[in-house]
């Protein structure tokens, strides 16, 4: 049992801190992957619901003609 007890105790701090740091690092990426495709999602939602209105207007002008 030759460990300084020092020693120990910074290596598995600094372990520990650096592996909360990469964890931190990895969510904030997949926050930010996941705010961005839900983005993408609702701006196709919102072009597909202006293509079905521009589709019905068509449907309804050819119907009353």
């Amino acid at each position: 049992m030759g460990w300084p007890l020092e020693k120990i105790g910074c290596s598995s701090d600094g372990g520990s801190s650096r592996a909360r740091v990469q964890l931190a690092l990895q969510l904030t990426t997949l926050r930010r992957r996941l705010m961005t495709e839900r983005w993408a999602a609702t701006k196709k939602d919102d072009n597909l619901t202006v293509l079905n209105q521009q589709a019905n207007m068509v449907c309804s002008v050819e119907v009353s003609h």
